[in-house]
């Protein structure tokens, strides 16, 4: 189950998440800034394959961007986390 969860949150980049926000009626620029702030998380993580992302001008000027972009680091950075505890406690695949 909390595997199940990880995966789903860890799919940052993915289309799928992109969707999953819309159809719960975020506005683009909300989406926009949490898939910014997604991959932002992971790379603060320590994961390699992601790197800080963000859209200044956006980030200082739109709050919908800016809100999401923080739930995202956030999210995103705990999943990473999480995933690498488990990792750590029960050996990768």
């Amino acid at each position: 189950m909390v595997l199940a969860f990880l995966s789903a949150i860890s799919a940052c980049g993915d289309k799928q998440l992109r969707e999953r926000l819309e159809e719960e009626g975020y506005p683009p620029e909300y989406i926009d800034g949490y898939m910014d702030g997604c991959v932002t998380g992971y790379a603060r993580a320590g994961n390699p394959q992601y790197a800080f992302t963000r859209q200044l001008s956006e980030f200082l000027v739109d709050e919908r961007y800016a809100s999401g972009w923080e739930r995202g680091e956030t999210e995103c950075k705990r999943a990473e986390q999480g995933r690498r505890r488990i990792e750590w406690m029960y050996g990768s695949d």
